[in-house]
This record gives C-alpha cells, sequence and structure tokens, in this order.
C-alpha cells in the first residue's frame, strides 16, 4: 500500500470519527458537561497523550522558528477550532452545524490558492461543488435549518470554527513535512493546554463527576481519544501526503457517516437519496485528488 493510499484511509477514518462526533458531544452537551469544559478536557487530555506517545517515537528537535509556527498552528487548529465548534454546537443543532461544515473545502481551496499557490482548476471547482452537494442533500433531508438568535450565534460560531481549521490546514503544510504527525502533535496540544489553563482547573472541577452515569463516561471517553487524539494522529500524518483542499474534501463524508449510523440503529432507512449523496461525495473526491497541484513540492 502506498503512502498515499494510507493517508486516504487514514483521513477517511478521521472523517467517519467526526462524523460520530457530532451527535456524541451533543449530547454530553445537554446531559453532563459544559461547552468549556469539553474543550479543555480535549486540550489536556490530548496533550498528555501525545507526549506519551512521543516517548516511543523517535525523537526529533523542532526548530525554534518552527516552534512559533506550531504555536500559530496551535491557536488555529486547536484552541480556536475546538472552542468555537463546541460553544457553537451548544447553542445550535447539529444540522446547522453539519451545514456551515460543509464551507471548510471551499475555504480551504481559497486559501491553498493564496498562500500554497495551489491552482484552482476547472475539476477542482467541480469536485468541491459535487462534494457540497452530495452532503446537503443528506443534511436537509434530515430537518431544516433553523432561524433563531440562539442558532444563529451557533451557527456563526462553527464558521469561525471552519475557517480556524482551513487556516491551520494551510499554515502547516511546512511542518508536517518537516515532522512526524506525533512530534507536532505533542507540541501544538502542549501550547493549546497551557493557553486554556487558566479556564480548565475552575471549569473541569466544577463538574459533578461522581454523579455522571457509565454513558456519559463512554461518551467522554469515545470525544477524547477517538475525535482528539486518534483523528489529530491521523490529520498530522495525512497532511504529509495530501493537499489540504483534498484532505478538506473528506469533511463531506460527516454527514454521510452520521446517516449512515442512524441506519444501523434502525433510525432511518437506505434511500435512493442517500446512494446517489454519496456518489456525489465520493466523485468530489476523485476529482479533486486528481485535479493538478503545485509543479514545486512543499518544503
Amino acid at each position: 500500500m502506498t503512502k498515499q493510499l494510507k493517508a486516504h484511509f487514514g483521513i477517511a477514518l478521521a472523517n467517519i470519527i467526526f462524523g460520530l462526533n457530532v451527535p456524541i458531544s451533543k449530547a454530553l452537551l445537554d446531559n453532563y458537561v459544559d461547552a468549556t469544559t469539553l474543550s479543555c478536557l480535549r486540550m489536556v487530555f490530548a496533550a498528555a497523550a501525545f507526549w506519551i506517545l512521543s516517548i516511543f517515537t523517535p525523537r526529533e528537535k523542532v526548530r525554534p522558528r518552527d516552534l512559533l509556527l506550531l504555536v500559530v498552528a496551535s491557536i488555529f487548529g486547536i484552541t480556536l477550532n475546538q472552542f468555537s465548534f463546541i460553544q457553537g454546537l451548544s447553542y445550535t443543532t447539529s444540522i446547522d452545524a453539519a451545514i456551515v461544515v460543509t464551507i471548510t473545502p471551499v475555504l480551504v481551496m481559497c486559501l491553498a490558492a493564496a498562500f500554497l499557490k495551489e491552482p484552482i482548476t476547472g475539476p477542482k471547482v467541480l469536485g468541491v461543488a459535487m462534494g457540497a452537494a452530495g452532503a446537503l442533500m443528506i443534511i436537509l433531508r434530515n430537518g431544516g435549518v433553523s432561524l433563531s438568535s440562539n442558532n444563529m450565534l451557533g451557527d456563526i460560531l462553527c464558521f469561525c470554527s471552519s475557517l480556524s481549521y482551513a487556516i491551520y490546514l494551510t499554515i502547516s503544510k511546512p511542518l508536517v513535512a518537516r515532522y512526524s504527525s506525533p512530534t507536532v502533535m505533542k507540541w501544538m496540544f502542549l501550547f493549546a493546554a497551557i493557553m486554556v489553563s487558566p479556564m480548565a482547573v475552575p471549569h473541569i472541577s466544577s463538574v459533578a463527576w461522581g454523579a455522571m452515569p457509565i454513558n456519559g463516561y463512554l461518551l467522554l471517553t469515545f470525544v477524547l481519544l477517538g475525535a482528539t487524539f486518534i483523528t489529530y494522529l491521523c490529520i498530522g500524518y495525512t497532511l504529509r501526503y495530501l493537499r489540504p483542499t483534498t484532505l478538506s474534501m473528506y469533511n463531506y463524508a460527516q454527514p454521510l457517516v452520521a446517516s449512515l449510523a442512524a441506519v444501523a440503529l434502525g433510525l432511518d432507512v437506505l434511500g435512493w437519496y442517500k446512494l446517489g449523496a454519496a456518489a456525489l461525495i465520493f466523485a468530489g473526491v476523485y476529482l479533486v485528488t486528481k485535479s493538478r497541484a503545485r509543479a514545486k513540492p512543499y518544503e
């Protein structure tokens, strides 16, 4: 299996987990913890997990100037991204949040063209549009958009999260070309944990942990281990071998995963529109993957 194919499998796995994470995080926010607590827990847990993982991987010395870039990547890729999304999800609906996330590949395509000089080709634009159409077919089929003030605030925060993630994918390309995923992530999450530490302790200590049922702990474990540690490990690896726009296209698989999970649980049926949406998403990913890239490799 080639490294590029492994990267495609890795980012597919990350987005499968992200697709399941939206309703799971929403259940946690509605029943057990507040948004700030969940965000802080994700950053602190991942920082500890990646530093433990680094003990068992080859040590890499990070250049001082790259540490500054890691701080910036941490702000956009973790702190702003996770805080904005979790806070937004606490205000809006899962459907609204899923719709806003579909803007991410468009933002990444524009930023990659501006800063990484990736060409915006016809096939790439068509692929992004096809993927968005497939994702929206599923999302809008499951419910309408709410225009209440709280939902609008949540939607704005989710958009800020998508923009932050798009910036992260663009600026971190040079980092993942020089360092392994565990090295990049241990520093990024360490900086993120330091930034949230003033608010982490009072919020985490205010949760009634003894009153939380086992189901709450299982949901929290999925978010911390699956939707934070495993996903970011995959993203760090795949960024080395895939272009940012290609990687972001897999975001369109998230509503498809959520819909198929509902089918598996007997909460929905597998209709022709789902198969059509899946075909559009996969065709869009293929077009973006095969579109023309920079002639000069990333440095």
